[in-house]
């Protein structure tokens, strides 16, 4: 069932809709959690032992423990992070004619910051193989920034639409515990609500899974991220940094302040990187350039995130019930 994770964004770019601003505010006890299936329960009443070092969670007891390690940094910070590869080395698209646009000067590295665990962060057995092969970039994914910006974009009007209680347990558990999808046309709902929730990272190498979802219980408004890094096949030599799975709850607020903060920061350091270009500070030579096209494109994309919170979904949640209790029969 892994690959619904990773197929379905391509019906959900297809559906953005308005959304009604859900007012935020409340408050989570902050806290990591890389294994229990019941951390929404938990976050209105703090942190109740770890998971990992006490019980252990398959091989995640012998590594690294991500509660631990955000208890020590005083709890559950988030921070999307980038940068920008250098004007002179960000690689022109075509061959004949060679061309960049706003989507290509956004090439470079990204990752997210979880208060000392580095999500997308290539595992230290990979980086030592790209750097054999002359490979000198960041340890980081290496992509167009602008995708992971769209992409959380993309998750803002489904992950801020409260899940309802009773279907958090389905929402928590993930979809390698599904039955086979009938033919049902719930079933087929409940799955694409489902993968509205995990982030696209398909075009990456053996990328993680990333879910999110929101819960307003006893309380607390919560936005919860859950990661699983794939195993290696034996043809594919990318992994990512440990721990291998992960899950992080923080307050709703919390999760947009963040959003607003990547968004700030890339329209940012794009407004500097045409205005470089206009003034021609800098030079690509051979590269076609159509600067007013930039800077249309620049101040239309600088309206994307209000557009985003202000879109709406409308779950239909009788279809997304039923689907969830066939798909969860064998779980």
């Amino acid at each position: 069932m892994e690959e619904i994770e990773q197929t379905l964004y391509v019906k959900r770019r297809r559906r953005w809709r308005k959304w009604l601003d859900i007012p935020l505010g409340g408050h989570v006890e902050r806290f990591w959690n890389a294994g229990s299936s019941s951390t929404t329960a938990k976050a209105a009443n703090g942190r109740r032992g770890c998971n990992v070092c006490a019980g252990g969670v398959g091989d995640a007891a012998s590594r690294a423990c991500v509660a631990c390690m955000a208890e020590a940094a005083d709890a559950g910070r988030i921070r999307f992070r980038f940068e920008l590869r250098p004007l002179a080395h960000v690689r022109p698209w075509g061959r004949e004619r060679r061309t960049l646009h706003w989507f290509g000067l956004t090439d470079g590295w990204y990752w997210i910051d979880l208060n000392g665990h580095e999500l997308l962060r290539y595992s230290d057995q990979t980086v030592r193989r790209r750097q054999a092969d002359g490979y000198e970039g960041l340890p980081y994914a290496d992509y167009y920034v602008v995708r992971l910006w769209e992409d959380l974009l993309q998750l803002l009007p489904a992950v801020l639409e409260p899940v309802p209680t009773d279907l958090v347990p389905f929402i928590e558990a993930g979809s390698t515990t599904w039955a086979e999808r009938g033919e049902h046309e719930e079933d087929f709902t409940a799955e694409i609500w489902y993968g509205d929730r995990v982030l696209d990272v398909g075009y990456l190498r053996n990328a993680p899974v990333i879910r999110w979802w929101r819960t307003i219980m006893n309380g607390a408004d919560a936005v919860t991220l859950d990661w699983r890094n794939r195993s290696c096949e034996k043809d594919v030599d990318v992994t990512f940094a440990d721990p291998v799975r992960g899950r992080l709850v923080l307050t709703t607020e919390e999760f947009v302040d963040a959003v607003r903060d990547l968004d700030r920061d890339l329209m940012a350091a794009m407004h500097e990187r045409i205005t470089l270009l206009e003034e021609r500070r800098v030079v690509l030579p051979d590269v076609e350039l159509d600067l007013v096209a930039l800077r249309a494109e620049h101040h239309d994309r600088a309206t994307w995130l209000p557009q985003a919170l202000d879109r709406r979904v409308g779950s239909d949640w009788r279809a997304v019930r039923a689907g969830a209790a066939v798909l969860r029969r064998s779980s």
